[in-house]
Order: C-alpha cells, then structure tokens, then sequence
C-alpha cells in the first residue's frame, strides 16, 4: 500500500477530495465533477421536490470541476479482489438545470460504455496545488434508476466490463497498469511531480504526463534502486 493510500485512510471524510471524469464513447470532451463539501444533496423537501444544493465549481490541475450531489457505494473490494454491486448515484439538478442527468442520457445511450475515474486527493495537497492523488477506473455497465432527484448507474470493473482489456498478465515486459489505462492508480501507485510522455521526454503538465510502460518509465519516476511497482513481467524485460 502506498503513503499515500494510507494517508486517505487515516483523514476524516473532509480532508479527503473526490473528483469524478465520465468519458462518454464518441464525445471528445470529458463531464468533470466533484461533490466536495456537500451532505444530504440527493433528498427531497417536504413536498417531494429536488432539494437543490448549489456548490462552487473547483478548479484542480488545470481542469475546471463543477458541481454534482453524487453518492457511490458498493465500491469497496472483497478479500478475493471483487465487488459488491458498485453504484454511482448522480443528482438531476446540476448548473440549475432540472433533469440535466436523464437529458444526457437520452442523447448518449443512457452513458453506457462510459468510462468513470475517480480521483482522490487531499485536502492539503489541493489546498498546496500538489499533483498527489489516487485513480480509480470503472464502467458504466447500465442506468439502474431515473427520478426527478437523481439517477443511478450501475458500475462495472475494468476486468469485468464486456470491452474485455487486452490480456495483461502474460509474460509480457510492458506494465500492465500502463495498458489498462491505470497509470496513477492504486496498482500503480505513482503519485509524484516528476511528469513524461510515452516517450520517455521530460514535460512541464501533468496533463502531457503518461507512462511508456516499460520498466525506465517507472525508474525515472521512482528513482535508481527503489522498491517498482512494475506490472510487467522483469524476466521478459531482462531477455530483450
């Protein structure tokens, strides 16, 4: 487990930042949102209406965040690494638009097949604008439920997901994070400021920052002789 896994452990649920990306297939733009600060977002008030909650937008690494009431749950994993039915549960009222939820899901096949990444950060290093956080990676398997308050989706891992990833765990000597798209994630465990391309070329963002995949991809950001997180198979790498 990284320091920084066992950080986000340890702090209370407000010094913990959630920032949540849904890539929709065939839209070249991201939805990013955050909830961060908010409680009690996806109730009703004494007639049954949307109680609406308006927070700020937050800008973090150079991407801008806004809004939503969002609650997941069964995301925690199981001692044999699976899941209990993980939901993402989204308010209907974002930038005071009532049903904006349902209405993307009318114009994109009801957000099935998209791609959610949840980041998660400290309050302190949001606050210092450092680039620490964990990734998780999930799919929008289908829309469970759709109200005038909120609307459920239910979430498919990765490995489970019927766009079925490439098989990773074969002798093989590139990363398997890096092939899952799971560069930062918890397998991972990248957290730094240290940014690259796919090339292995020094970058100033960490929105150029991506992994190569190869075992100098991870020396370069955790250093000459430290402990890798390497997902690729060493005794392949070492026949090249």
């Amino acid at each position: 487990m990284t320091d920084l896994n066992k950080r986000l452990q340890m702090l209370d649920v407000g010094e913990v930042l959630q920032f949540f990306k849904l890539e929709i297939p065939n839209v070249n733009t991201p939805l990013l949102f955050h909830c961060n600060g908010a409680t009690e977002v996806l109730t009703t008030n004494d007639k049954g209406e949307p109680l609406i909650v308006m927070g700020d937008k937050m800008d973090w690494l150079g991407e801008t965040y806004t809004f939503a009431g969002i609650r997941t749950q069964g995301m925690r994993l199981s001692g044999d690494g699976s899941v209990n039915s993980p939901e993402l549960e989204v308010s209907n009222y974002i930038e005071g638009v009532q049903g904006a939820v349902s209405a993307l899901c009318r114009l994109y096949s009801n957000l099935s097949n998209a791609k959610l990444t949840i980041y998660f950060t400290t309050l302190e290093a949001y606050e210092l604008g450092l680039a620490q956080y964990n990734t998780q990676y999930w799919w929008v398997s289908q829309k469970s439920l759709d109200t005038a308050q909120s609307v459920t989706f239910a979430l498919d891992m990765p490995a489970n997901h019927n766009r079925k990833q490439i098989p990773t765990r074969i002798i093989d000597d590139i990363c398997a994070w890096a092939k899952r798209g799971e560069y930062r994630g918890e397998d991972c465990g990248y957290t730094g400021t240290k940014f690259f391309d796919d090339k292995g070329n020094p970058v100033d963002s960490i929105a150029l920052d991506s992994c190569g995949g190869l075992c100098e991809d991870c020396v370069m950001r955790f250093g000459e002789g430290e402990a890798l997180p390497f997902g690729g198979a060493l005794v392949s790498y070492m026949r090249r």
